[in-house]
């Protein structure tokens, strides 16, 4: 019957309030960027205590990845595969990845002496209100270019996206898989992901361009500490940390209270981190149809937020309230083939 296909005017009212916020986001952002003004400040920050060796988490999953795409084994046969059984497959892979993600976290934190502030949390209530805020805002950033890109990208190759716990949730559409799935997608994964490739990966290649830039110029707002020297009280009073959150780091680090203008390879400062984690967690995504190309915008607006904040709960807000879009959408459209088929 027609009225069982009809879209919930909800919906519609929900999809047009999302598209008027997007277009009043992006118009702030054009007019910051028609007066050169940044659009999200930089913050004094000092880098990531570890090194390249936190990169090999993010790393992993790529290959992970990689090898499950060649291999075939992110494309699962699930015939005669009960949905409890998908459940609980899900719940397995939910599992590992916090277990891997949660033992990276404590052997780092061991090893490199990281406190709270190092892994980008925030320290009151109050800068969590304001985390939160910039998750939603970088959420609205994305919807228009990723979809778009993505929507543009299955019109002209008519492929459409392929990542396979949509296709699971397609065919089999029962209250135990989207409640796993949506435990998966929307809290699992964004925060897991944003760890490994936005504070793991991303957070030891901008030490690496910000020594690079601190040894190549002399001419930086910076402070310059060698081995347990702190950061002077005037440096640290800019960004709100005091004497007792310093580290005990065996290796020089300093402080940027101020963007530089040029980074690594030339390019301008934070360009090169971004690329490199935005690319990687794409090619994360490879074999799902045309989603990778559209992620790695997703990445680069993430990549952006940690760069000019330096804190990841923004990132994994924003990740999270993009996957539950997408879920929402999904559930939509299965509510509304359940519509068609009764």
């Amino acid at each position: 019957m027609p009225d069982q296909v009809d879209v919930s005017p909800w919906v519609l009212a929900l999809v047009a309030a999302a598209l008027f916020a997007c277009v009043l986001v992006w118009y702030v952002i054009l007019v910051r960027c028609l007066h050169k003004k940044p659009i999200l400040k930089f913050e004094p920050r000092s880098p990531v205590p570890w090194g390249a060796g936190a990169s090999l988490l993010a790393l992993t999953i790529v290959l992970i990845a990689a090898w499950n795409f060649v291999s075939g084994a992110e494309q699962p046969n699930l015939d005669g595969i009960s949905p409890l059984e998908m459940a609980e497959e899900i719940a397995k892979s939910a599992f590992l990845m916090l277990l891997i993600t949660s033992v990276a976290v404590i052997l780092i934190g061991a090893t490199s002496g990281a406190n709270w502030r190092d892994f980008g949390l925030p320290g009151k209530v109050s800068d969590f209100i304001r985390d939160g805020k910039f998750g939603v805002l970088g959420w609205l950033s994305t919807m228009i270019p990723v979809y778009g890109i993505q929507a543009l990208l299955i019109h002209q190759f008519k492929q459409p996206s392929n990542h396979p716990l949509l296709k699971m949730l397609l065919q089999e559409p029962t209250p135990i898989l989207i409640v796993a799935g949506f435990l998966m997608a929307v809290i699992v994964a964004p925060i897991c992901e944003e760890l490994a490739f936005r504070l793991f990966l991303q957070g030891s290649l901008e030490k690496w361009e910000a020594t690079r830039v601190a040894v190549n110029s002399t001419s930086l707002d910076t402070t310059i500490r060698s081995d347990a020297q702190e950061v002077t009280d005037a440096k640290l009073s800019s960004t709100g940390l005091s004497n007792s959150d310093t580290l005990l780091d065996p290796q020089p680090t300093f402080l940027l209270a101020t963007k530089p203008p040029q980074g690594g390879w030339g390019l301008p400062y934070g360009w090169v981190p971004i690329g490199v984690s935005s690319f990687l967690f794409a090619f994360a995504h490879l074999g799902h149809g045309p989603d990778p190309v559209a992620i790695f915008f997703l990445a680069i607006i993430l990549g952006y937020t940690y760069h000019q904040t330096h804190r990841i709960v923004p990132c994994i807000v924003t990740h999270m309230l993009f996957n539950g879009w997408s879920m929402g959408m999904l559930l939509t459209q299965i509510l509304h083939q359940s519509g068609a088929g009764s």
